[in-house]
């Protein structure tokens, strides 16, 4: 859905993007020093109600892929 717009279960163009946002008390990666909240990019489909969360680009560039860089992608 993030990518083409359309829900990938029934097809539908119907989709619903909220941006960086953080799931109360629901940490994306736990473990390590992974182990925080991160904001979230959702999109639902607003004709069968399927939802993807991808991790929002800011964290993913700013705290995820760091990471993994400096550990070797462990």
């Amino acid at each position: 859905m993030k990518v083409t717009g359309k829900c990938p279960k029934c097809g539908s163009d119907r989709v619903v993007r909220c941006v960086n946002r953080y799931l109360e008390g629901e940490p994306v990666l736990r473990g390590g020093s992974m182990d925080a909240p991160m904001a979230l990019d959702h999109y639902v489909c607003r004709s069968c109600g399927y939802v993807e969360q991808w991790v929002s680009s800011e964290d993913l560039n700013s705290r995820v892929l760091d990471y993994w860089e400096k550990h070797g992608g462990k």
